[in-house]
Order: C-alpha cells, then sequence, then structure tokens
C-alpha cells in the first residue's frame, strides 16, 4: 500500500518532483528534500484532522474535488492558480491557522536550506497532489464507490460517536508495514481505524463480518487502505512528530484551544 510519500514519488507520471524543481527554481535534490520535509507534517495534519468531529468528511470531500486528482496527474492543474488554492484551503483546513503553516515552512527551510517562503508556497500544491494521489490511488484498487459512502456516512455523523471516544484520551505511538508515523497521532488514528475495522485479524477481507459499527467489510477495507496512505513514509523532521511541539500545537488549535 503506498503512502503519501510515494504517493507523491509517482505524481505527474513520475515526474512530479522535478515539476516541483522547475516551478519553484530549486534542483531536482532541492525538490525532494522539500517533499521529505513537509510531508509529515501534512501526515500529521491529515491524521490530526481526521480526529476532530467532522473532520473525516472535510477531507473526504477534498478527495472528491476532481481537480485534485487532476493535479496528481498534470502538472499544468497542479500550478494552476485555483488548484493552489483548493490546497492552500487543505492546509488551512488541516493546520488551523497561519502561525502552525509559518511553522512548518520554518522547521522545514532549517532542516533543508531551502527559503521558507519558498516551502510555503510548495505547501498547498504538494497536498493537492497528495489528496489527489490518495483519491486516484482509491480508485485504482477499485474502491472508488467507497469514497462516497464513507464521506457520505461521515455527513451524517456516522463517526462521531466512535471519534469522540479517542479525541480526548491518549496517543498512543505505532507503525505500520514497517512505514515511520507521525509519532502518537499514528497510533491514535490506527485506534481510531480499528474502531471501525473491528479490531479484528484480518477485516476487510472477503467473508469478514461487519463490526460492531455496522461497516461492512468493503467498507472496512477502505478505511485500512486510507489510514496505510495516510502515513508519511519519511522520517519527521525534528519538531514536526505528532507527540512533539506541532502535533500538540495543532491538536489545541483544532479542540479550539489555540
Amino acid at each position: 500500500m503506498f503512502n503519501l510519500y510515494q504517493i507523491i514519488q509517482g505524481a505527474q507520471g513520475g515526474q512530479a518532483i522535478g515539476n516541483l524543481a522547475q516551478q519553484f527554481g530549486l534542483s531536482p535534490d532541492q525538490a525532494d528534500a522539500a517533499v521529505k520535509s513537509l510531508i509529515p507534517a501534512l501526515s500529521t495534519g491529515f491524521m490530526t484532522k481526521a480526529a476532530q468531529p467532522g473532520g473525516y468528511g472535510e477531507i473526504l470531500g477534498a478527495m472528491g474535488d476532481d481537480q485534485h486528482r487532476q493535479a496528481y496527474a498534470d502538472p499544468a492543474t497542479a500550478q494552476d492558480p485555483s488548484t493552489q488554492q483548493k490546497g492552500s484551503d487543505i492546509v488551512g483546513s488541516i493546520f488551523g491557522n497561519s502561525a502552525i503553516i509559518n511553522q512548518v515552512a520554518e522547521q522545514a527551510s532549517r532542516f533543508t536550506g531551502i527559503p521558507a517562503a519558498t516551502l510555503e508556497q510548495m505547501l498547498p500544491v504538494i497536498a493537492s497532489m497528495a489528496i489527489g494521489g490518495v483519491a486516484t490511488t482509491m480508485h485504482n484498487q477499485g474502491m472508488g464507490g467507497l469514497l462516497g459512502q464513507l464521506a457520505g456516512m461521515a455527513e451524517q455523523g456516522g463517526f462521531g460517536k466512535i471519534l469522540g471516544q479517542f479525541t480526548g484520551g491518549a496517543q498512543p505511538a505505532g507503525q505500520s508495514d514497517g512505514q515511520p508515523q507521525a509519532g502518537g497521532l499514528g497510533g491514535m488514528f490506527g485506534s481510531i481505524l480499528g474502531s471501525f475495522l473491528g479490531g479484528q485479524p484480518g477485516a476487510g477481507q472477503a467473508g469478514a463480518t461487519p463490526n460492531a459499527a455496522g461497516m461492512p467489510p468493503a467498507m472496512q477495507a477502505g478505511m485500512d487502505a486510507l489510514s496505510k496512505m495516510f502515513q508519511s513514509g519519511v522520517q519527521p523532521v525534528p519538531g514536526q512528530t505528532a507527540g512533539g511541539d506541532l502535533g500538540d500545537q495543532i491538536n489545541a488549535i483544532l479542540r479550539g484551544k489555540g
């Protein structure tokens, strides 16, 4: 199963890193370093947002926007101002305010040597391609129809009771498939999804029974796939781990305490 970094690597026919380099006046190595420094923060933001009431629905809604899927496939669409605005909306939604966005860019700048202003401009483009890539991957794996069902369930508040069990609790660390996760929030996100999956080995496989939430096996498989694709796939920049300053601040802001 792909993670966010692998999704960006495969975007635009495998040329996304080079296209980002050209767009922002960087070398390919610099563009790759920029992506690696920003993806863990995006992963943290997506995971944190998904744990908030209504947050999962917002993420699924963005995944349903064809413009993001086109940005994943086509550099011209990714560079279009209207796409970048939609990417900015995603970034603003998952990070909560401009102070967090600035912090993400500053931390990544110290790690890469790339100006923070450039990294901040790259964030919406990368976010759009990432969301579009997750949606495209789901469609390519025959799970496109599930996205609409999950979005409908989120809009109707079907996730609320289960999410409420986790949004005020501890954030255990966790890993899956040997890929680095965004610290504690990765474990929390896995716990949330585990409740949908019924906590049973093999959930989502043929013949699996609906879990306590009444979610059928196919939908369970879709949730499991999403949980893996929202993992970053790279080590986070110091300070961007979900158990560190960034994760704490995003949590506080999205909970209305920031």
